[in-house]
């Protein structure tokens, strides 16, 4: 994302608002809003600005930009918990509608899968004009910006203590939005993990491929592994890409696999069925992960993930183990399974994903080169 100037606005009334426990509508601790400090130009639009504050027992609070009544475009997620100040976005990128029409509105739920679905979340401030748009930059060489990745994903709910996950995933390697001076990846994987998105990842362990630009490094297609512990951990982060594993030709297929070994606090990763990795991670010992992961996700919107529609990207084989037992098909459908895109408001059909028991497709139907 482009930032090219930030105007200061008078900051406006206070608002009281009523929030929301668990969807049912009945009133928390009525955290407060302030309104919008700021907008900048964006590279196709203008971001939107809000400042929340108050005190709230745990939601995800989410702005969003509404025109007669419909969301247009939907600002990233953020989990507010105890006291909290957080300042929430929204870009009007791609809406192409008069600024004077559009309206802010903020959202919370507890529900990670109700981010975006306004009908499900409870309205935390009501509509208010956005104010006065910058003049529109134009929409070449974007790499539009977010506070988390763009993604497709198959997540099995309703399990716990998983220590592996697998899959055969077919070689795509993507073109990467155009702004050059802008870091932008295009991946695939398969992980463990033991949050849900949008939230931030407190920890995890995941393994697949990716097209990685990194300014002044260049861009580098390559296999990678990469695990996170706990913050103020000795293995908080690692990612590591320095194997001699050369990248898979575009169409392979390559068997990836992450484990985690809670007996002593090993993350070890597979490929092709050889182990490439044990890496000693102190902190996952005794522990274990509740989520098991097979995606595509993408950094910059413009950049292209997965496949396309007509010749998509395939995760085949794909197996989850828990503590203690032996891998077992994935069985996409179940009623606890989550398997969808990040919405998109501006265009809920720019990322596709199907499946069958236990097989995912997934592709982007607008890539590079082509006119939504």
């Amino acid at each position: 994302m482009s930032i090219l100037k930030l105007l200061p606005i008078p900051l406006l009334a206070l608002l009281i608002i009523t929030g929301c426990d668990n969807n049912t509508g009945e009133p928390d601790n009525t955290p407060t809003i302030y309104d919008s400090g700021s907008m900048a130009e964006d590279c196709c639009g203008v971001i939107y600005y809000q400042s929340v504050s108050g005190n709230s027992p745990g939601a995800y609070v989410y702005m969003v930009l509404e025109y007669q009544g419909r969301a247009v475009s939907y600002g990233n997620a953020v989990w507010v918990e105890g006291e909290y100040t957080e300042l929430l976005s929204v870009s009007s990128a791609y809406v192409n509608l008069p600024s004077e029409e559009l309206f802010k509105k903020v959202y919370m739920t507890t529900e990670p899968e109700d981010i975006g679905f306004t009908e499900k979340s409870h309205i935390a401030r009501d509509a208010y004009p956005v104010g006065m748009a910058l003049a529109d930059t134009g929409c070449s060489a974007c790499c539009t910006k977010t506070l988390r990745r763009y993604a497709i994903w198959a997540i099995k709910k309703g399990l716990d203590s998983l220590t592996g996950v697998s899959a055969e995933i077919e070689t795509h390697w993507n073109m990467l939005c155009p702004d050059y001076e802008q870091h932008a990846l295009s991946a695939a994987w398969v992980g463990l993990q033991n949050d849900l998105p949008p939230a931030t990842f407190t920890n995890f362990v995941q393994m697949g491929y990716m097209t990685w630009r990194r300014p002044g490094y260049g861009t580098d297609s390559l296999v990678y592994v990469e695990f996170r512990g706990e913050e103020d951990s000795a293995d908080y982060w690692h990612i590591d890409c320095s194997n001699e594993i050369p990248p898979p030709y575009e169409g392979d297929f390559h068997h990836y696999k992450s484990e985690v070994n809670s007996s002593n606090g090993t993350v070890m990763f597979w490929y092709d069925g050889s182990n490439i990795y044990n890496i000693s991670a102190p902190w996952w010992s005794g522990r274990t992960c509740r989520y098991p992961s097979w995606r595509c996700e993408i950094d910059g919107r413009e950049s292209d993930m997965g496949g396309t529609s007509q010749d998509p990207l395939y995760f085949n084989d794909c197996e989850y183990r828990q503590l203690n037992g032996s891998y077992q098909w994935a069985n996409f459908g179940e009623i606890d399974d989550w398997i969808q895109a990040t919405p998109q408001l501006y265009d809920p059909d720019q990322w596709g994903i199907s499946y069958a028991h236990h097989s995912l497709s997934m592709w982007d139907n607008y890539p590079l080169g082509t006119v939504p």
